[in-house]
């Protein structure tokens, strides 16, 4: 599930990924340790792949995009900051399944509350109240920090 106001993804298996926050890679999965779905590109055409040895490095999450169109589906993107220049594009989910971004036990991804999801039902309500002119802005940023507060 993706929050686009506040820069958050959730995973099907209820790891929250931030802006901001630090992912820890692993092991290239392609047959000469290259990442498959971490490059320097967010899409495939022209992509050059993360050349292997950067296991165990921690990049940043700069940015938390998405990819793709209704038809198609849309696929989540974290662009990421290892300490230089470059920035890099990673597909989270199947970074994830590959092993090329860990989530360790000690990181700051916790697992999802169960009340995660109503929250996010709750501010997408919230939301259509706005955008149909029964509430105001203010009121609906102050509603939402609430229900984020709880959490």
């Amino acid at each position: 599930m993706y929050l686009p106001e506040e820069k958050v993804y959730i995973t099907a298996k209820g790891h929250v990924f931030k802006k901001g926050e630090y992912v820890l890679i692993g092991m290239g999965s392609d047959q000469g340790g290259k990442y498959q779905y971490i490059s320097t590109r967010s899409v495939a055409v022209g992509a050059i792949p993360l050349n292997g040895g950067w296991k165990g490095s921690k990049f940043q999450i700069k940015d938390i995009l998405v990819s793709g169109n209704k038809k198609n589906g849309y696929i989540p993107i974290l662009k990421l900051g290892g300490g230089n220049l470059a920035n890099y594009f990673s597909t989270i989910d199947a970074a994830i399944e590959s092993g090329e971004i860990l989530l360790p036990e000690d990181s700051t991804w916790k697992p999802v509350p169960a009340e995660m999801t109503s929250v996010a039902d709750e501010i997408r309500k919230l939301k259509a109240l706005l955008d149909e002119g029964v509430i105001t802005q203010l009121e609906f940023e102050t509603q939402k920090k609430k229900l984020l507060n709880k959490q």
